[in-house]
């Protein structure tokens, strides 16, 4: 829906003001711990609130419904007044690894006012029964992930594709080599009930396969209808390759899927948005350690790279000096009314 009438669409950028809390790692480096989730949101005006230094509405809160930790956000806006936030349920750490992540939600019908109680989209154990198990708290638990919800709302169908990484590993083996599996759940009525087993995607995507860059994916509404997930990852099974970043996407509302060239070495946790002209802007963090005199003041920035054919191939990846990078995800959106691009990121370089 045009901006004019959903301010809050702006709600999918304010994740990254946490993001800095909540991200996981990249196949290159581990990120700080957090464990609660809240979005600036007032109905009507999210962006404006976050200006104003509004109070933060807290959406997923430590301990609830038995988790030690929510982290991984995303946030979209589904039609009408609704809005969806996922995240990543962490049942025992806070840790990426040696733990059970689930893919939870919560959704509001009143402009992000009022959530939802916790909604389990899908819990890894009742799904596939985790036959990697840890003995935790003198307990044995299960020990399967899905990482990186990314959920991107269909205005043509009305339906939520929630897209997730998962892993069955003790260890980072599986994560860190791009060998697990890419799962897809369906919602038809803004986010209230979910399909009961997930759909696998792997085998529209070759080994590597890239993970969701968690967040939000966006439709396009330029001269195509394609659903456009950012997604980051290893270039190649090898642990020690570097990571790089592609798109996932699909053309006949999430039935089939196909994956871009990987491109952006050392890239990852990208985000993308459409721009007035029908290009797709994608901005990308950047994990390589070295200052990069490009970014000056910051040792680091994000780098951007723009695609003239609906996200299928990418080019002009520069530095973008003005968006500082703090070594997480940051997030960008455009308004569909005038196209104004906003972007949000921790500001700590």
């Amino acid at each position: 829906p045009p901006a004019s009438s959903h301010p809050i669409r702006m709600a999918s950028v304010c994740v990254s003001l946490l993001v800095c809390c909540t991200c996981q790692e990249s196949p290159l480096m581990m990120a700080r711990y957090r464990s609660a989730v809240c979005y600036f949101l007032v109905a009507g005006a999210l962006f404006f609130s976050v200006l104003a230094g509004a109070d933060p509405v807290e959406i997923f809160t430590t301990g609830e419904s038995g988790y030690e930790a929510f982290r991984i956000p995303g946030i979209i806006a589904a039609g009408k007044d609704t809005l969806l936030a996922v995240a990543e349920g962490r049942k025992y750490q806070q840790a990426d690894f040696g733990n059970q992540h689930d893919v939870v939600a919560k959704r509001s019908i009143d402009n992000g006012q009022s959530w939802s109680p916790l909604i389990v989209v899908g819990d890894a154990t009742l799904l596939f029964g985790c036959n990697k198990t840890l003995v935790f708290n003198s307990t044995t638990v299960g020990l399967c992930q899905f990482w990186d919800p990314t959920p991107v709302y269909d205005n043509t169908t009305g339906e939520i594709h929630l897209l997730a990484y998962y892993t069955n590993d003790v260890n980072e083996t599986s994560r860190l080599q791009m060998t697990g599996d890419v799962f897809l759940w369906t919602s038809r009525d803004g986010g209230a009930q979910w399909s009961d087993t997930p759909r696998n995607l792997s085998h529209f995507f070759q080994i590597p396969r890239m993970t969701p860059a968690n967040g939000h994916g966006i439709q396009l509404h330029h001269g195509s209808n394609r659903l456009v997930i950012p997604a980051y990852g290893k270039i190649s099974a090898d642990y020690n390759s570097s990571s790089g970043s592609c798109v996932l996407y699909s053309d006949d509302h999430g039935l089939t899927w196909a994956v871009t060239g990987e491109f952006g070495l050392d890239t990852a946790e990208g985000d993308v948005a459409e721009l007035m002209d029908g290009s797709v802007l994608y901005t990308l963090r950047s994990d390589d350690p070295n200052i990069q005199s490009e970014c000056f003041p910051y040792q680091h920035c994000m780098m951007s790279a723009r695609s003239f054919d609906h996200g299928t191939t990418f080019e002009n990846l520069i530095y973008q000096s003005a968006l500082v990078d703090s070594g997480c995800k940051g997030g960008i959106s455009s308004f569909v009314d005038d196209g104004t691009i906003v972007f949000v990121n921790s500001a700590n370089a």
